[in-house]
């Protein structure tokens, strides 16, 4: 059986729906489980393979890829034999930093954008600040343990 963490995500929300066309089964694991340490034993019994995305969150050069693609990359290396104990770097074709790509889309939108970067603990303070709410998503856990809301994800139907 397979754990997929992030499942609410880009990415995430598009490996379960092709495991899902695929028929594996697979589980989903939330932020509070993993940030619970008492719930970890329940949430990963019974798994032999786990998806586990992990990502940057600097002002550093990157290689930009489609989530759909990393979804569908996921899905293979989960699903097909050979692929166990390996650690894959997914890469798209030209590495560009977040203040580069942000200056593509400001030429190609024909307005003004500037990339402000900053840390998950400037980001949670902001985001708390703003008093973001959103009832489908529940927290992660930010720096020092302070809860960040999840990836808003549009839904189907509202």
């Amino acid at each position: 059986m397979i754990v997929v963490t992030g499942s609410t995500g880009h990415i995430g929300s598009e490996l379960v729906r092709l495991l899902s066309e695929r028929r594996e089964a697979f589980r989903t694991v939330g932020h509070t489980d993993l940030a619970q340490p008492d719930r970890l034993a329940t949430a990963f019994a019974g798994a032999d393979k786990l998806f586990l995305l992990t990502a940057n969150s600097e002002d550093m050069v990157r290689l930009q890829i489609d989530t759909r693609d990393i979804a569908a990359a996921a899905v293979v290396t989960l699903t097909d034999a050979g692929h166990e104990g390996k650690v894959y770097t997914l890469t798209g074709p030209q590495a560009i930093s977040y203040r580069e790509a942000t200056e593509i889309l400001s030429r190609v939108l024909g307005r003004p954008l500037k990339y402000v970067a900053e840390s998950e603990d400037e980001a949670w303070h902001r985001l708390r600040d703003e008093k973001v709410t959103n009832t489908e998503t529940a927290p992660s856990p930010g720096p020092a343990g302070h809860p960040l809301p999840r990836e808003r994800v549009p839904r189907s139907g509202g």
